[in-house]
């Protein structure tokens, strides 16, 4: 997974439907694997500007995209 993040299956109070993005993206599946792979090249590009200030464990946890 492109961001490697956990989702939880249930919070009081909020629909499970609403926890996963995944489940609100209506233009299909393959349009919401390529949304997020955009972003995560996105946060890559940009987080460029503030790698030299990171260790290298948040280097590595950032998101993946190859």
């Amino acid at each position: 997974d492109t961001f490697n993040l956990s989702v939880p299956k249930s919070c009081p109070n909020v629909p499970s439907e609403l926890l996963n993005p995944r489940n609100a993206w209506t233009a299909g599946d393959d349009s919401f694997k390529a949304e997020v792979t955009k972003l995560g090249v996105l946060f890559n590009e940009n987080f460029k500007k503030y790698s030299s200030e990171a260790t290298e464990d948040v280097i590595a946890a950032g998101p993946k995209t190859d």
